[in-house]
């Protein structure tokens, strides 16, 4: 459905901008048994608040400058996503073509692989307090290191029947609806517990968590092909503590840890800025 602009009392863009915005109200107008839709009549009766034509003039150039901005953050946090995968490319090679010939190791050589699990919910003193966070796969973001804050929490009973990590585990996603979200990861900076979709590799004395974090990021397509096929994707843990991976010398490691550590601290800046103009937009 289009929307053209027959007078002057509105701007297009405001409405785009509120719409986008407020994107449930189309959600609400879906309908249909199979492929759902929106009608014509749905969206002509939109009820769209209009203040006069210079104060929408405003908030659009406000919202135009933040949109602008928000783009220019995305650029620059792929420059530095690029800038850290040539170094370990240039460090490490390929960590899946190997064409450097380090020794290859299962993962469960790397360090402990922890399943996640879920709590009876039934019982409800498992989830009635906030003793520790409960980590879910949209709590790791494709573009943070580090897994955001879990909006579920288990009380310390909860905990007791838990399976956690403390802080510089990894943790994978390995059961997804989409293949795509399959080896998605993060690095816990805090103790957790998790669910049982996800996996946790606690990496030994021999392996930088880091070094592991990006090993798996830049070897996403040979992590897909460990997964089942079907409407549930699924790398079970046997499955996931038998694929191998190179393992380089610690030391190196190391060296590709702190560069990593460094580029993290403006990447972690650029997605607070991003995430702080995408708020002003929602606002």
């Amino acid at each position: 459905v289009a929307i053209a602009k027959t007078n002057k009392s509105f701007n297009v863009k405001f409405v785009y901008y509120y719409i986008f915005t407020n994107i449930r109200i189309l959600e609400q107008g879906f309908k249909g048994a199979g492929l759902e839709h929106i009608s014509k009549p749905y969206i002509q009766n939109l009820d769209i608040p209009l203040p006069d034509i210079e104060t929408q003039d405003k908030i659009v150039a406000v919202l135009d400058k933040a949109k602008s901005l928000i783009e220019k953050r995305e650029k620059t946090i792929k420059i530095f996503e690029d800038l850290l995968r040539a170094t370990f490319l240039d460090k490490f090679g390929d960590p899946v073509q190997n064409e450097k010939k380090w020794n290859k190791k299962p993962l469960k050589e790397f360090g402990s692989i922890i399943t996640g699990n879920t709590p009876p919910r039934a019982n409800k003193e498992f989830y009635n307090d906030n003793f520790i966070e409960w980590i879910k796969t949209n709590n790791i973001i494709r573009e943070s290191l580090f897994l955001s804050k879990a909006e579920e929490h288990l009380s310390e009973k909860g905990f007791n029947v838990s399976r956690y990590v403390d802080e510089n585990a990894l943790l994978v996603t390995c059961i997804a609806g989409s293949l795509s979200s399959i080896g998605r990861s993060a690095i816990s900076n805090r103790r957790v517990a998790f669910n049982q979709q996800i996996n946790a590799i606690v990496p030994n004395d021999e392996v930088s968590v880091y070094f592991l974090y990006w090993m798996i990021k830049i070897s996403a397509d040979y992590i897909h092909s460990f997964a089942t096929k079907g409407m549930k994707r699924l790398i079970t843990k046997g499955v996931f503590e038998k694929i191998e991976f190179i393992k380089p010398d610690y030391n190196l490691q190391k060296d590709f840890e702190q560069v990593a550590i460094n580029a993290n601290d403006l990447l972690s800046k650029l997605i607070h800025s991003k995430s702080q103009l995408e708020n002003l937009i929602n606002g």
